[in-house]
């Protein structure tokens, strides 16, 4: 609602009194006639009373609601990349839902159902943006095949980068008109969405790939392919690789390609190098 001047409005929380589920009539009744020997015109649009069986059920919707968008999410991240990018929208999610519930116990602002639907909403638009960059990096991963992991990952935010920002700018000028003409009935939802895209795109940025990077790190087994003929490796190498705690098995080339893609289907974590001995 638009008000004039001279109007204003207000929310007034009461704390129910003890051996009592909810306030009660009479409390309310006593409230409103103390307000208006202050301010004879008040008036008083909206009375709720929500007791600690209501707000129980609402605590296990928005939790079973979330988790069950973000386990879909997980289902479909995993079949269409990898387990590692799977995990890394996880956090990133993790991280965008519990920094927006944070600032709400913080700043003490209304959670209802209104709230809950601005969490799936930040749910989808987070993973919107960490998908685009997710695949970007797929493609980049095919294209720069000796670049490093963390080069690859680098690039391919970089390169989203532009239309990650334009999207995010173009939606909070229309949540920043809503949030200051939107009146209250849809300030804390439009709040709860304008915070969390802002968290969003920082995850998808610098959260999610990260957490693959970590993830995908390390290997097992490197395996050397010496040329026709297996040879023994340099003392240095099998020293380096000891260190690392990667173990070093020299093979003929073809046999090394063919391990290689072996394991590497059976989703083992191994490298291939084909190095003159």
């Amino acid at each position: 609602p638009t008000f004039r001047a001279n109007q204003n409005v207000a929310m007034i929380r009461i704390q129910a009194q003890a051996d009592e589920e909810s306030v009660n009539t009479q409390t309310i009744a006593a409230v409103e006639a103390a307000l208006a020997t202050v301010a004879p015109d008040i008036t008083f649009p909206s009375v709720e009373s929500v007791g600690p069986k209501v707000s129980g059920e609402l605590i296990r919707t928005a939790i079973l609601s979330v988790l069950g968008a973000i386990a879909a999410i997980v289902l479909y991240i995993w079949l269409r990349f990898e387990w590692q990018f799977a995990l890394g929208g996880v956090v990133a999610l993790a991280h965008d839902v519990g920094l927006t519930i944070g600032l709400f116990a913080l700043l003490q602002i209304k959670f209802d159902l209104a709230i809950i639907a601005a969490l799936l909403t930040i749910v989808g638009y987070s993973i919107n943006d960490t998908v685009v960059v997710f695949d970007r990096a797929r493609e980049n991963l095919i294209k720069y095949k000796v670049m490093p992991l963390i080069d690859v990952l680098n690039l391919s935010a970089n390169e989203t980068l532009s239309r990650t920002m334009m999207t995010s700018g173009t939606t909070l000028l229309a949540l920043i008109a809503l949030l200051a003409l939107g009146g209250d009935v849809i300030r804390g939802f439009v709040f709860a969405i304008t915070w969390g895209i802002v968290v969003g795109t920082y995850s998808s940025i610098y959260v999610a790939k990260n957490i693959v990077l970590m993830l995908a790190g390390t290997v097992d087994v490197l395996f050397v392919g010496t040329g026709a003929d297996i040879a023994h490796l340099p003392q240095a190498l099998r020293v380096a690789m000891d260190a690392a705690g990667v173990g070093a098995e020299p093979m003929s080339s073809p046999a090394a390609c063919r391990a290689y893609n072996l394991l590497l289907s059976e989703g083992r974590r191994v490298a291939l190098a084909a190095i003159p001995v």
